[in-house]
C-alpha cells in the first residue's frame, strides 16, 4: 500500500499524494503537473474545441477510454493535450514515440497525434500557451483525421490491471469553471524543469 501514488482534482483544486516508496514516480508527477497547467484551456475556448467534437464522438466508442471521459469533452480534450505535451517532453526514440501515439489511438485518445504534430509551431512562436491554444486546436484537420480514424482499430477492453502496478492516477473531472490564468510559455517550461529534473536525478 505504501507504494501507491494518488492524484486528484476537484474543480481548480489539485492534490498529489506520494507515499512510502523509495523511487519517485516521475511520470505520474509530470502528468499531474501538466494537468494543473493545461486543464483549464479547453474550458476557456469551448467555441474553438467544439468544431472538433465529431472526432471525440468517434473516440467515445473506444473500450479502453476512461469511462469518466466518455461524456466529458473538455476533460477528454485536456487529457489528449497533456499526453501530447508529455511526448514532447520525454526523451525517447522516434520508434518509441510512434508506438506511444499508436497506443493512444487504440485506447481512444485520438487527438493526441494531431495535437503532437502541431506543437512544434508553439515551440517556434511568441505567445504563451494560453494565447496559442486556439491555433493549436485549429491546426487539427477534422476531415483528414476522420479519414485516418476510419483505419484505426480500437483495442478491446482490459480484463484486469497488472498486479504489480505501483501508482494510480485518480482524477475527479471538473464540471465547474477552472482558473483563468496559465503561466507564460517560458515560465511553464522553467517550472516544469524545476519540478522534473530533481525528480529524474532522484530516480537514477
Amino acid at each position: 500500500m505504501g507504494r501507491i501514488t494518488n492524484v486528484r482534482n476537484f474543480g481548480n483544486h489539485y492534490a498529489l499524494v506520494l507515499s512510502g516508496g523509495e523511487e519517485i514516480p516521475t511520470d505520474v508527477v509530470r502528468h499531474a503537473f501538466l494537468h494543473f497547467l493545461l486543464d483549464q484551456l479547453p474550458l476557456m475556448y469551448p467555441h474553438v474545441t467544439a468544431v472538433k467534437r465529431s472526432l471525440f464522438e468517434k473516440a467515445a466508442a473506444a473500450p479502453r477510454l476512461a469511462p469518466e471521459l466518455k461524456d466529458d469533452y473538455a476533460s477528454y480534450f485536456a487529457e489528449c493535450t497533456v499526453r501530447a505535451v508529455e511526448l514532447k517532453l520525454k526523451r525517447i526514440s522516434p520508434g518509441e514515440r510512434e508506438a506511444a501515439l499508436n497506443r493512444d489511438d487504440e485506447e481512444g485518445y485520438v487527438l493526441v497525434k494531431p495535437l503532437f504534430a502541431a506543437l512544434p509551431k508553439f515551440e517556434n512562436s511568441e505567445p504563451s500557451m494560453k494565447l496559442f491554444f486556439p491555433d493549436l486546436v485549429r491546426a487539427i484537420d477534422v476531415g483528414a483525421e476522420a479519414k485516418r480514424l476510419a483505419a484505426v482499430k480500437f483495442a478491446p477492453a482490459q480484463t484486469a490491471k497488472p498486479e504489480d502496478e505501483a501508482t494510480t492516477e485518480e482524477v475527479a473531472r471538473r464540471r465547474s469553471a477552472a482558473p483563468t490564468t496559465v503561466p507564460h510559455r517560458m515560465e511553464w517550461r522553467e517550472r516544469e524543469r524545476e519540478l522534473i529534473l530533481p525528480l529524474e536525478t532522484d530516480c537514477k
